[in-house]
């Protein structure tokens, strides 16, 4: 089985590339995540500010019906891997932000 998955990828394939392809899915999740930053109330160390600052964001683009991620935004909560699939020449791509961990 380890062959066969090695013989039907390329060395340098990187599952997180395929996110991309499954965005339609988890936007479908977009109906409940507005009630769910809404209800809660989120609390966090302080190495963690920065989560607490998006959460914020994602609640105001929320209320205001707004698509576009502030380009200010802070990029510190995602992980170094991510990165490049995060943040390109264009700004933050929306779709990976979905799956960040």
């Amino acid at each position: 089985m380890a062959e066969a998955q090695t013989l039907a990828q390329p060395e340098e394939f990187d599952y997180l590339a395929l996110l991309d392809e499954r965005y339609s899915t988890v936007r479908s999740s977009r109906r409940y995540a507005p009630s769910l930053l809404e209800t809660f109330e989120f609390r966090a160390a302080p190495a963690a500010a920065a989560l607490l600052e998006v959460i914020e964001i994602l609640r105001t683009m929320n209320r205001d019906k707004s698509r576009s991620i502030p380009q200010k935004a802070p990029l510190e909560w995602i992980p170094q891997r991510w990165q490049p699939y995060v943040v390109t020449d264009e700004g933050i791509d929306r779709a990976f932000t979905n799956y960040v961990p």
